[in-house]
């Protein structure tokens, strides 16, 4: 997860993010996140995606082309309309399928 670039580019802290997921400032989820050491669930990223993190900045360089395969397949949804859609629950698991394959996350 490039946390950096998500605080860069919003002018957060995390701090400032962990009280936005309704988390204690302190904690170090985030921190743990950035380092792999743990991955953030289902919801906890789509509560990250909503405060303006992008798929790119959560998942890695490798989502552009995991999601630009799926979204170009004809037998696939395009684009979801929200994040919190089925569409997109969708694309994320095989996303998540494809980097656990190469071995990039656990």
């Amino acid at each position: 997860m490039d946390l950096k670039s998500f605080l860069d580019r919003t002018n957060l802290t995390k701090a400032d993010v962990l009280r936005k997921l309704g988390r204690d400032p302190k904690s170090s989820l985030l921190s743990a996140y950035q380092s792999g050491a743990s991955f953030p669930s289902f919801d906890m990223a789509l509560k990250l995606l909503k405060l303006g993190m992008t798929p790119r900045e959560m998942f890695g360089e490798e989502i552009d082309e995991i999601l630009k395969a799926y979204y170009l397949d004809s037998n696939t949804p395009k684009i979801p309309q929200s994040f919190d859609s089925p569409e997109f629950r969708e694309g994320v698991a095989k996303a998540l399928e494809d980097l656990k394959a190469r071995g990039i996350v656990p």
